[in-house]
Order: structure tokens, then sequence, then C-alpha cells
């Protein structure tokens, strides 16, 4: 695949990074799903073959979601701490939001890649004989290498 996510380009990252926090300083609900969103993370790596990682419609939705909530999280914090005003704290989502966008499409991208290099995988054409002799190209089956056409 041409590109790959980073967890870094995800809103909820830039957000810590900007405000020098750690999942410490948040609330016990934010801290989990921090927790969840790593565990997701992980576990699409872990699933990833030759580096290619394949992410589903609704495991892009999960990261998507983790992310939205983290915010918020973060967001609450920010406010509680009186380190971010409403109103700048409505100008930030609105951007953190845009930025989610962004990575969505991006990971909606790499799904589409995928499916598409799965499609080519299947759909290789081998050669056989026609009745009138000539080439004719007929899909492989998938059960091994006996041909049952």
């Amino acid at each position: 695949m041409s590109e790959q996510i980073n967890v870094k380009e995800f809103p909820h990252t830039y957000l810590l990074k900007k405000y020098n926090l750690n999942s410490n300083q948040l609330s016990s609900h934010t801290k989990q799903l921090l927790t969840d969103f790593n565990r997701v993370i992980r576990l699409v790596a872990s699933k990833s073959a030759d580096g290619n990682v394949k992410l589903t419609p609704a495991t892009q939705n999960k990261l998507e979601t983790y992310d939205r909530y983290i915010c918020e999280g973060i967001f609450e914090y920010l406010e509680d701490a009186e380190k971010l005003t409403d109103s700048q704290s409505t100008k930030e989502e609105e951007q953190m939001e845009e930025k989610r966008e962004e990575v969505a499409d991006k990971m909606e991208k790499l799904h589409e890649e995928a499916l598409e290099e799965n499609k080519q995988k299947t759909e290789t054409p081998t050669k056989t004989q026609s009745e009138d002799g000539e080439a004719a190209p007929v899909k492989k089956s998938g059960l091994g290498f006996w041909d049952f056409n």
C-alpha cells in the first residue's frame, strides 16, 4: 500500500502533545478510552501482513469514535483546569473534526486499496484451451492446484 496510518495523525495525539498532557491527568473514563484505542491499534498492527494494514470499515469507525471521545475528555480536562475557555475549546474541536475527517479519508483509501489488491489476487487468470483451440482465460478456483472447471 502506498500510505500507512500513523497513530500520531489522530487528533487526540496532537492534543496530548500540544498541551503537554499524559493520560494520568485525564479522567478514568478517558484513560480507559485511550487504553481501548491503543489495544485496537495493536490488534490491527499484529494482524497486518507484510506491513499492509487492513482496516475494515467497522475498525475505522471504532478508531474514529474512540478518538472523538478521547478528544472530548481532553477538552473537558482543559476547560476544568482553565487552560482553555469554552470558545477556545469549541474552535479547537472544529479543527480536530477537520483533522479527523482527513484521517478517516486516508483510512478509507487504505481500505479501498486493500480490497483492490485482494480482488487482483483472486482474479488472476490462468490459460487453458477452449474448444476451438485458442487460449482462454479461466479464473482460479482457489481449491489448490487442482482445476475442477
